[in-house]
């Protein structure tokens, strides 16, 4: 029956651990599903996240070590014999015992029961032994396709369990002395073991050496490699696998063994937080080995370039001779891999800074990966960095092939090249200088202006008589030359500017067109508008007159007809509202004070105060407004003459 991988992850205080669903993997990222608050995160392995098998003991030792101490003191041989499953391939005695130790086992009682399970692996029907003799024996379990593994055991003793328990460890009958099996010599844990080698005084776990692989690589490489190949040799698979993870920041040769990308991120992850928090020549120097190796692959992945160049930056800073060949390593390993790296990888900034001490040569790495970065990402390249260090010089020895199609490209030419070629070309004082520019290829040469090669001519042949002599016997072609060009570029001023009058007559004409009908419609506009305004005033006074005529006839009727005086000012106030006026108060009428309203004739009047009006006034509303044609003549009662008794 098929098992589950799934993630454990390793807490802070060493004694915890979470357990989550895989739920993906995707370029050596996993996205998990933690079992305890059903989060999800996206990760990579490392000595904290570990990639096991659910129900394996080593997921158990990770999970409830506890469990794996009360399996061993229940029934070691049914422990063995999961671990034997678990290795269809068969392991070694001391690799048994290196691996329950490795689970958390105490080393003595691994020691006590070895004997009684060893004797009891021998004569069990499903285990089976290779080599012995002159080889190490190993033990194989052949179990039925039918079994399953074993299961765990309950965590209650009840008292059945117990029975059997104490039947399982019961001591058996010795074996006859044709049988006996020599006890074989103690094992320690692999940790152990390797630290040991590595002369630490004290036990260090496998998780901490992977966390320094620097400082572990700088250890290992103070060994012989023999003795680091026979230490190895004696380990199985796994601890084969860790060996050569810490291998790989060993700073000198040894045999390597290629590592999936997910181990290269770590190590490189690890070897980047070494170096931020202390960076020792002898680190910087297992990190320049740890680099070559990375870029030996055969292709960097894509979740490996990053933490790949953030280290090798590390090297960028004052590089010695011994960097700038790593740096080379890198440069043609990055080469290789930009086609096929996003755009979020891709960083020309980064990348630039990387090569930016390494000489330009057709043998480097320099050129190759501004080649293929040009190609990836054309405008990349216009970061100055990219040029720091060329000649032209340089640039001719390697503009063959591709290179040389990037160096032809518009925008290199035109921002970059040129002006380096312009630069170094006003630079110039010997004979073999000026040689360079003199053998440059068309598509170069062709960029540099005349007059810049007479000038470096001079310059040389201040000291130079031979230069001096070619200067004299071409300088009468010269003056004819730049006579011609000087003649032909006045007759292209001239033509210029005989197209350009020409072209401003027309201008003036059309302007002097437009202007003269925009002044005709000017004078038409204002005739018509003095048209309507004196048909307005003519008709405002008709209208006034035909109101004072009307206002005139209505007085002399009702003078006639000697009607009342208050029927005439009825009358009267009839005609006026007509005419949209209304009168402000009545004559003998009492009112309050307005001086809006108001114009008093007598007195002293305050807003407010009572006063006598003693000639009515007229207001006009219009749709918009009301205007006091004429305000209404009032007296104060207190300026007014007292009559007497």
């Amino acid at each position: 029956m098929d098992r589950t991988q799934v993630m454990v992850r390793r807490l802070g205080d060493g004694e915890h651990v979470r357990v989550g669903e895989v739920l993906s993997r995707e370029r050596g990222v996993f996205t998990v599903r933690w079992n305890d608050d059903e989060t999800e995160e996206s990760l990579r392995l490392d000595y904290r996240n570990l990639l096991v098998t659910e129900g394996t003991l080593r997921f158990i030792s990770l999970v409830d070590p506890k469990q794996i101490s009360k399996r061993f003191t229940d029934d070691p041989l049914r422990l063995v014999l999961q671990l034997l499953s678990e290795f269809p391939s068969g392991l070694k005695a001391t690799d048994i015992k290196s691996k329950l130790m490795d689970f958390g086992l105490d080393g003595e009682s691994v020691d006590r029961a070895w004997r009684s399970v060893q004797t009891k692996l021998a004569k069990h029907g499903d285990v089976t032994t290779k080599g012995g003799n002159k080889t190490v024996k190993m033990y194989v379990y052949r179990a039925k396709p039918s079994d399953t593994p074993p299961a765990p055991l309950p965590d209650d003793d009840t008292s059945e369990g117990a029975e059997a328990s104490q039947e399982t460890i019961a001591p058996e009958a010795a074996p006859e002395p044709d049988e006996i099996i020599p006890a074989e010599e103690p094992v320690e844990p692999f940790s152990t073991r390797l630290s040991s080698l590595l002369g630490f005084k004290q036990a260090r776990k496998i998780s901490d050496l992977l966390a320094e692989p620097l400082r572990t690589g700088v250890a290992l490489g103070r060994l012989d490699s023999a003795a680091i190949e026979r230490f190895s040799s004696q380990l199985d698979e796994s601890d084969q696998r860790t060996v050569s993870t810490l291998l790989l920041a060993v700073p000198k040769k040894v045999q390597a063994v290629p590592l999936p990308s997910e181990v290269q991120h770590g190590v490189l992850g690890a070897a980047i937080a070494e170096l931020l928090t202390e960076a020792p020549a002898e680190f910087r120097a297992a990190a320049g080995w740890l680099l070559r190796r990375v870029a030996a692959s055969p292709m960097l992945v894509a979740e490996v370039v990053g933490p790949f160049v953030q280290l090798s930056l590390f090297l960028t800073e004052n590089p010695q001779k011994s960097d700038l060949e790593v740096l080379d390593f890198v440069a043609h390993a990055l080469s290789r891999a930009v086609p096929a790296l996003d755009d979020d990888v891709l960083l020309p900034e980064r990348l630039a800074l990387l090569v930016q001490a390494l000489p330009f040569s057709e043998e480097g790495g320099r050129v190759p990966l501004m080649v293929a970065v040009h190609e990836r990402s054309p405008g990349s390249l216009l970061i100055p960095r990219w040029w720091d260090g060329a000649s032209t010089e340089a640039l001719v020895e390697c503009g063959q092939g591709r290179f040389g199609r990037v160096i032809a490209s518009a925008e290199i030419l035109e921002l970059i090249v040129r002006p380096l070629m312009e630069r170094e070309l006003t630079e110039v004082t010997t004979r073999t200088r000026l040689g360079v520019f003199l053998r440059l290829p068309v598509e170069l040469a062709e960029q540099l202006p005349v007059s810049a090669f007479v000038n470096a001519f001079r310059r040389v042949g201040r000291h130079d008589p031979i230069i001096a002599a070619w200067a004299e016997a071409l300088g009468g072609e010269e003056q004819l030359a730049a006579t011609r060009s000087e003649l032909a570029q006045a007759r292209q001023e001239t033509e210029t500017a005989m197209t350009l009058k020409h072209e401003a007559e027309l201008l003036v004409q059309e302007l002097t067109e437009r202007c003269n009908r925009l002044e005709r419609q000017l004078q038409e506009t204002q005739a018509g508008v003095l048209r309507r305004r004196a048909s307005q005033d003519r008709q405002l006074q008709i209208d006034v007159m035909r109101a004072l005529a009307d206002l005139a006839a209505e007085v002399e009727e009702l003078s006639v007809r000697s009607v009342s005086p208050d029927t005439m000012i009825a009358r009267v106030h009839g005609l006026t509202a007509t005419y949209d006026l209304r009168p402000i108060g009545l004559v003998h009428e009492k009112s309050e004070f307005d001086l809006k309203l108001h114009k008093p004739i007598a007195g002293d009047p305050e807003p407010g105060d009572e006063v006598i009006i003693r000639r009515s006034g007229y207001i006009w509303s219009s749709s918009t407004e009301e205007v006091v044609l004429h305000k209404a003549l009032v007296e104060h009662p207190q300026g007014m003459p007292v009559k007497s008794s």
